[in-house]
């Protein structure tokens, strides 16, 4: 295939744009922002399932704390009544001591009862110390989510309006080279990354593999019309 050099020589400018616009697409696939936004956005559904848990386990504490209330109130109910009947002209002396013994027992039960109240409103307290807990920190990452979401945003449009700039250079470009070449450049591109290469004197700009010494006579000898490629990596060389 014989090209005019001038026109090889747009193939760098090519090579150049597209070398631009994968650049451009590869970091949006990689964008720094997305790793850390997918961070945040991993660690939501493991604080809201803490969240349910610590919710539910502080609903059946507060059951049990109301159930130690009723029978603390009972319990009070039932030393008041026997309290009465101690001071009371009626009771006999027979049960006076049966009495006493009732309200001291119900007294230890109800210390007891009291103290068990005060474990389970102290573990109340530290549970919904870290339910609040849980929600500065939920509120943060959405907030943390929110604002990665809008600096990804503010970024990826840039880049995509680079890319618009970038696409419609090429398309331009494009038209100066007759089909058959941009057929064969296309193809070297998707096989190998590149599709051209300057020709640095005897090295290739492609692969930056050097040319041996008789292959670069032969190249000097060619016809600056017949497009070459690089032995190594099939790349166009193009001479400047």
């Amino acid at each position: 295939m014989k090209v005019a050099p001038e026109i090889q020589k747009k193939l760098i400018d090519l090579s150049f744009l597209d070398n631009e616009i994968a650049a451009l697409n590869l970091k949006i696939q990689n964008h720094p922002i997305k790793a850390r936004f997918l961070e945040l956005q991993n660690r939501v559904p493991g604080i809201e399932a803490t969240k349910v848990e610590n919710m539910s386990n502080i609903e059946e504490i507060k059951k049990q704390i109301n159930k130690i209330e009723l029978d603390a109130d009972n319990i009070k109910k039932r030393i008041e009544n026997d309290t009465k009947r101690l001071n009371s002209s009626e009771t006999n002396p027979k049960q006076l001591t049966q009495i006493q013994h009732e309200i001291e027992t119900m007294n230890l039960k109800l210390s007891e009862i009291e103290n068990k109240e005060l474990e389970q409103l102290s573990q109340l307290e530290e549970m919904l110390d870290k339910q609040k807990n849980l929600e500065v920190i939920l509120d943060q990452i959405n907030h943390d989510l929110k604002l990665q979401k809008d600096n990804l945003n503010k970024d990826l449009l840039e880049i995509e309006n680079n890319l618009l700039d970038l696409n419609k250079s090429r398309t331009e470009l494009i038209t100066v080279f007759i089909p058959e070449l941009i057929k064969l450049y296309e193809k070297i591109k998707q096989d190998h990354g590149i599709g051209a290469g300057i020709l640095d004197k005897n090295k290739c700009g492609a692969c930056q593999i050097t040319i041996s010494p008789a292959e670069f006579e032969q190249i000097k000898k060619t016809d600056p019309s017949e497009i070459l490629r690089c032995e190594n990596c099939r790349c166009i060389l193009v001479r400047i």
